[in-house]
């Protein structure tokens, strides 16, 4: 796709994401780190589980009341 062109929709959006994080992964090791994702709309939810599919991933969660329990 030509730069600056608009893509429909998140999925359109997201099909960027595992060719930029490539060429980025290609010169060293990447982490992406996505925080409060719970505040994501839906679109943003679509565009990253579409990522995600795509891509080896790690994905960790804390339990807010068990961590302030300790």
């Amino acid at each position: 796709m030509a730069a600056g062109q608009r893509h429909a929709g998140p999925r359109g959006r997201g099909c960027l994401a595992p060719d930029v994080l490539g060429t980025f992964q290609g010169r060293s090791p990447v982490i992406l780190v996505i925080d409060d994702v719970h505040w994501a709309d839906i679109p943003s939810l679509h565009a990253l589980t579409f990522v995600l599919r795509r891509l080896p991933a790690f994905v960790s969660r804390r339990d807010e009341l068990r961590a302030q329990r300790r």
